[in-house]
């Protein structure tokens, strides 16, 4: 369980104007029943994506604009990790969402532990308050889970011209030559299918290779370093 103060803005998310609309919706629907304060006001919703899409910073900046930090992130892999029995991670679920009061994200949740079952039955009942946000990053999470939320929100992988962006946020504040906007159109069309932190690491790791040698980053070290990174996920994936 870890705690999130620091306060984050609508323009920290790199998304489709239709999908901030989406989310700025929620954070309006979830203020409204704090304001009207008429019993239950608790507010479910999933946020249904691939790893590294964005979902945590999303929760984020839906915390920081409804005026109720800190976010509390309660992450299923270190419950488990640290409980192998499951009986503490049970007892914590329960205390936390009975005591619900704030924001809270609930992420890498695991099909089929007792944890996870004990989640799910506390999402049905009508008990608590605040807004609570679900991680779903895959399919089976996804099934066993909407049933009990009051939304669910599809955050997509980065299409070209978000990913522009991307490069461009990244690159911003790091040594490089001159991009032309046909340099920042390449990268993007060679990264389809990269989620914004997979473009994130990459700008990093090509800094770090130019730091160390006092260089300019350049476009041809990046498409370097975009094919090293797509060999490397080839093969995390097979394992």
């Amino acid at each position: 369980v870890s705690w999130v103060r620091q306060v984050y803005f609508w323009e920290d998310l790199e998304l489709d104007d239709d999908l901030i609309l989406k989310l700025k919706q929620i954070e309006q629907m979830y203020c409204n029943r704090v304001e009207d304060n008429g019993g239950d006001y608790r507010v479910k919703i999933g946020l249904y994506g691939k790893e590294g899409v964005g979902k945590t910073l999303i929760a984020k900046v839906l915390c920081s604009s409804s005026g109720v930090p800190p976010l509390c992130i309660i992450d299923f892999k270190e419950l488990c990790a640290v409980d192998e029995e499951g009986s503490w991670s049970i007892s914590l679920l329960s205390d936390v969402v009975h005591a619900c009061e704030g924001v809270f994200l609930f992420k890498n949740l695991s099909v089929g532990s007792d944890a996870f079952l004990e989640f799910k039955r506390l999402l049905d009942e009508h008990v608590g308050y605040g807004l609570i946000i679900v991680s779903l990053d895959d399919d089976g999470v996804y099934e066993e889970l909407k049933p009990y939320l009051d939304e669910v929100v599809h955050v997509p992988l980065p299409d070209k011209d978000l990913r522009v962006r991307l490069f461009m946020k990244f690159l911003r504040v790091m040594r490089k030559e001159s991009f032309s906007s046909d340099d920042y159109g390449e990268l993007a069309m060679l990264t389809d299918g990269f989620t914004g932190r997979d473009i994130r690491d990459v700008c990093i790791l090509a800094y770090k290779e130019c730091d160390l040698k006092g260089d300019l980053i350049t476009v041809g070290l990046l498409k370097d370093v975009i094919k090293s990174y797509k060999t490397k996920r080839v093969v995390l994936d097979s394992i």
